[in-house]
């Protein structure tokens, strides 16, 4: 090759390396969004991690609730049973102070009635016809006297006599009516559970007749007891023994 030539070649060359040298740099605008773009990439991973952290704050926060809810319903759970406890408790005092109430009546303090009189004609006085305490005295309005006594308790004559009624009566409930022996006097004994004589059965002084009860128009065991000489009330407490309350 001619060397005039060859230097022709070489200085080609050369202004294209110089050429190639001196090309212009990358735009910036390219740079700024490459620069952008790492940017929202480390922001969108950072959010992620914010937004993960903030779901385990609100399932701890909702776990606790739920706990917290959990005991204060236990506790309320616990406070309306001690309550019903409590209650139950009272009930049963209550019942349990009625039923003694029932059950011993004699054991309250008593305070005796005057003197005991022997209805005229008589031998001897009339007794007791059932073991209780006066409840009710003999008035205008309560021709006769009212006896608290256990239920079921025997029911006994006052005197020698005979039945001249025995049955029952709405208002009465079990009834019977003894003419004393020799006698006008009658005595009615009312309330009874039931009845172990009848109609025209002759009976003893202190002969079972019937049981104590709560039958008519009675609120609670007792035995109502009125005594007649002809159609004339006459006030039991004269006759028979019997105290009542202070």
């Amino acid at each position: 090759m001619p060397k005039t030539t060859k230097f022709f070649l070489i200085v080609i060359f050369m202004q294209l390396l110089v050429a190639c040298s001196t090309q212009p740099p990358a735009p910036i605008q390219y740079k700024e969004a490459q620069a952008l773009n790492d940017l929202t990439q480390y922001y969108s991973q950072e959010d992620k991690e914010r937004k993960s952290l903030l779901e385990e704050i609100e399932s701890e926060d909702k776990r606790q609730t739920t706990l917290i809810e959990s005991e204060k319903v236990q506790n309320e759970k616990e406070e309306v049973q001690d309550k019903t406890n409590q209650l139950d408790l009272q009930i049963k005092e209550i019942l349990a102070a009625k039923n003694e109430e029932k059950e011993t009546p004699i054991a309250k303090k008593q305070t005796p009635v005057k003197k005991i009189k022997t209805l005229e004609g008589l031998n001897s006085a009339l007794i007791r016809p059932v073991d209780g305490y006066l409840i009710k005295e003999f008035s205008n309005d309560h021709k006769a006297i009212s006896v608290a006594t256990k239920l079921r308790n025997p029911v006994k004559s006052v005197y020698d006599g005979q039945v001249i009624y025995s049955g029952h009566d709405n208002k009465f409930g079990n009834l019977i009516i003894i003419k004393l022996k020799n006698t006008d006097y009658f005595v009615a004994l009312a309330y009874l559970d039931d009845i172990t004589v009848t109609k025209g059965s002759l009976v003893k002084k202190g002969e079972v007749i019937g049981h104590a009860g709560q039958t008519g128009s009675a609120k609670e065991p007792q035995l109502y007891v009125a005594i007649k000489k002809g159609k004339e009330p006459i006030n039991p407490l004269q006759y028979i023994n019997y105290s009542s309350f202070n």
